[in-house]
């Protein structure tokens, strides 16, 4: 059975469901609270004494409103498939009835859904403020909100409540979501993590950015509005009542929404430096030098915080100061890999030596670097290592994690590939090719992770970069689409690619007797043969000398085609 957690009674739907009429399934509801009634879409379906009675679910959404002693009301949302409920704590516990009104008064966003995905915000104003030697280096393109926004998301530390194999799935699923674009799913997956946190703030902020992405900015309004009257630490989900504020064209109360939260609210997090970073990308639309001033507070105040040093860089290069955008740019990389770098090395060292409480204690030394890509899934590794297994927390920062320092992050790549595990090894390279973009050995590494796994869909769907990239690695990854066709016997395609491989690499041995095995496998011989020697020609391998020269006598001398 499916147990909902919550603050004062909880929801268990039994497992002897029995398909119903008219596309329902019928269930045992059972709550611990007593003398209950049971309301389903409105309508009363029953009441008992001792907390347990049986209900007709219909097939999709079903709002089950459970009231106990005639005061106290609880809503569940239960989405009923073709497997049985999958059961949501959907709404908070309700404070008595009389009360509700005056203390919990949500801002009402109307009934348009707008997302972040369809929201975009855009920087024309950046340019009306630059220099015009300046402007076009500047990259003044479109900005998703939905991605600036995911870098935010909930980290899970509540390990004691993710106990049981349902909980672990959904938290997998919400994993790959996040790496794999938005989908419906947000708004179950967040409130299932609001559900099984025990009412955390992870859980608030959970649900709030899963109702973000849904949509739904009246229950982002909601559970602001709970955060507040509750007292509960979580600079996100004021965040994300500015985003929707914003989103529904009322800047202005999105930019007085963030100020009144760093003025009221005691933030040191990274999650608190988000508010300064998207002050600075509302007060752009007036002016740049004020953006510039609270992008320095922000510094100041969070120096391992990745965005304001790059959106002040970019400012500072839109005003036409070269200094202080390479100050920026690279200072917050120079230092980033000089603190993270000793921590990664000494970690790695006492991981190779057994000594995991030791490599853990490095992670820990320097918390605010615990959003980086090199300490994060180090942690993850370790704590695999020493148990055998992962917290869900560490995984979840990993999935949120970002670059920071490059050099390390190599490192810490290697240290995944050993221990043989594809789908994180694929999730950690997800997370470098989105973090840098422009580096192709992270695509190259992913698309032979792809041809290891016989996945030749994902290869073939794996674009070449348009910029231009090192000849090694273009012709790396058309190798790993030539290897795919080839295994499908369309060898037209994979001629086509390995000929622009000999164009790249036209000095390696290796690219021309790949071309001359096409041939020979197409029955060309006479193209094959000339492949073969141009191969011999560039002084392979000795054992590979011999198995080219083996098969040019087994070819023997071809006839030219017509």
């Amino acid at each position: 059975m499916i147990k909902l957690i919550s603050m004062t009674f909880s929801l268990f739907f039994l497992t002897n469901i029995v398909k119903g009429q008219n596309d329902s399934i019928n269930v045992n509801l059972k709550t611990n609270a007593k003398e209950i009634s049971v309301f389903i879409d409105g309508n009363l379906v029953g009441k008992t004494k001792k907390g347990e009675l049986s209900a007709a679910l219909k097939l999709g959404w079903n709002a089950i409103d459970i009231t106990s002693k005639g005061y106290l009301t609880k809503r569940f949302y239960s989405y009923v498939g073709s497997n049985g409920p999958f059961s949501l704590y959907f709404h908070m516990n309700k404070l008595p009835t009389a009360d509700t009104q005056s203390i919990i008064n949500p801002f009402n966003f109307g009934e348009e859904q707008l997302t972040p995905l369809q929201y975009v915000s855009s920087c024309k104003n950046i340019s009306a403020s630059t220099s015009g030697s300046q402007r076009g280096k500047l990259n003044c393109k479109a900005l998703n909100l939905g991605e600036e926004i995911q870098s935010t998301g909930p980290l899970i530390t509540n390990e004691s409540a993710l106990s049981t194999p349902v909980e672990k799935v959904v938290m997998e699923k919400f994993i790959d979501v996040t790496l794999g674009g938005f989908s419906e799913n947000w708004r179950i997956l967040g409130e299932k993590l609001h559900q099984i946190t025990l009412g955390n703030v992870e859980g608030f902020e959970a649900a709030a950015w899963a109702a973000l992405f849904a949509g739904d900015c009246n229950r982002v309004s909601e559970l602001y509005e709970y955060v507040k009257v509750l007292a509960k630490y979580s600079p996100s989900v004021w965040l994300f009542q500015s985003v929707c504020f914003e989103m529904h064209g009322k800047p202005d109360l999105a930019l007085k929404n963030i100020n009144t939260a760093i003025l009221e609210r005691k933030m040191t997090s990274n999650s608190s430096a988000a508010l300064y970073y998207h002050k600075a990308r509302l007060e752009l639309a007036s002016s740049v030098d004020k953006a510039i001033a609270t992008l320095d507070t922000c510094i100041v105040k969070y120096p391992t915080y990745k965005q304001c040093h790059s959106m002040a860089s970019d400012l500072w290069l839109a005003k036409g100061n070269l200094r202080k955008y390479y100050d920026l740019k690279n200072g917050f990389l120079i230092k980033a890999q000089s603190i993270l770098g000793p921590l990664v090395d000494e970690a790695i060292k006492a991981s190779k030596q057994k000594k995991y409480d030791q490599a853990l204690e490095t992670l820990k030394q320097n918390d605010s670097y615990m959003n980086s890509f090199s300490i994060s899934w180090l942690k993850v590794f370790v704590e695999k290592s020493k148990n055998g297994s992962t917290k869900l927390s560490s995984v979840s920062k990993a999935m949120f994690s970002s670059v920071m320092a490059p050099k390390s992050a190599k490192k810490v790549l290697k240290v995944i590939e050993k221990n043989n595990n594809p789908q994180l090894l694929e999730k950690a390279l997800k997370i470098l090719m989105r973090d840098l973009p422009k580096e192709p050995f992270y695509r190259w590494k992913i698309s032979g992770l792809y041809l290891k796994l016989e996945d030749c869909k994902r290869v073939l769907t794996l674009k070449i970069p348009k910029y231009k990239i090192s000849p090694k690695f273009e012709a790396g990854l058309l190798e790993h689409k030539a290897r795919c066709f080839e295994k499908s016997m369309d060898f037209e395609a994979a001629k086509k690619n390995v000929k622009a491989m000999t164009r790249l690499l036209p000095n390696n041995w290796k690219v021309h007797y790949q071309l001359g095995n096409i041939y020979f496998k197409n029955k060309e011989t006479f193209k094959a043969v000339s492949s073969y020697r141009e191969a011999l020609s560039l002084k392979p391998p000795k054992e590979f000398v011999q198995l080219i020269v083996g098969r040019l006598d087994e070819i023997g001398t071809p006839q030219k085609p017509e």
